[in-house]
């Protein structure tokens, strides 16, 4: 989820797996097309590297 938008610069993914708080992310806002605060998304992410994301719009795990 997308929990904040820092100066305009810069994204604060919060990451969850199986609906669990695990870690968060910051990344450049360059890196979306358009993004907002509180959008949901499905990322793929490796070694604190964004690779992909999808933004949906419900949580997968339904909550």
């Amino acid at each position: 989820m997308v929990d904040r938008i820092v100066d305009g610069q810069h994204v604060v993914l919060l990451l969850e797996e199986d609906c669990e708080l695990v870690d968060q992310l910051v990344v450049s806002v360059d890196e979306f097309e358009t993004v907002e605060e509180g959008d949901i998304m499905v990322v793929r992410v490796d070694d604190g590297e964004l690779l992909a994301y999808r933004i949906v719009p419900e949580r997968p795990c339904g909550e």
